[in-house]
């Protein structure tokens, strides 16, 4: 049935569309809204450990632009502090932080945690790497930083774990358009 003055898609008035608002669930016997209830999901949290500002700003956009919220912090105190703080579901930490370093920051999260993912986001050589190659073993992962940001992301899906910190399950990420 088509209404005078009015357009149609898919058979439903264009008047009746619930224009950019989240769908209504309606009761066929009674017409009323129902609640359709559905399980609490959560975006991935990750903290990002980087005393360069440009990274960091970088890294904090590209992420939340793919669905995830990121904390970015720059030194490895101001990581050590948060950690204790907040719930986290992965870590991404530079090596060469000024004051605390990287290795000590990755050290206190493994025995704070050890099931927490760390990824290493590092600049250092491949010959620096090698020679921290023993202390690197609590890391999850290492990604140098000449790596494309497509890549540091595949890396980061495959280590989050499947639920929150808090222990809610993930949503998965949805990149904003």
């Amino acid at each position: 049935m088509r209404l005078r003055g009015t357009t149609t898609t898919n058979g439903i008035p264009n008047r009746f569309k619930n224009k950019g608002k989240r769908d209504v669930t309606f009761d066929l016997a009674t017409g009323a809204p129902t609640s359709v209830q559905t399980a609490k999901r959560m975006n991935p949290r990750i903290l990002v450990v980087d005393d360069e500002a440009h990274l960091r700003d970088l890294l904090s956009l590209y992420l939340r632009h793919e669905g995830i919220e990121v904390t970015a912090v720059a030194t490895g105190q101001q990581a050590m502090d948060l950690f204790g703080q907040a719930p986290f579901d992965l870590t991404i930490l530079d090596l060469d932080l000024a004051g605390v370093p990287g290795l000590q920051v990755l050290n206190f999260i493994k025995r704070n945690n050890s099931e927490h993912p760390v990824i290493i986001y590092s600049g250092v050589d491949d010959n620096e790497l090698a020679q921290k190659k023993s202390l690197l073993g609590l890391a999850d992962a290492v990604v140098r930083k000449m790596s494309s940001l497509k890549d540091l992301l595949a890396v980061i899906q495959q280590h989050l774990p499947k639920s929150s910190s808090t222990g809610e399950p993930h949503s998965a990420p949805v990149p904003r358009s």
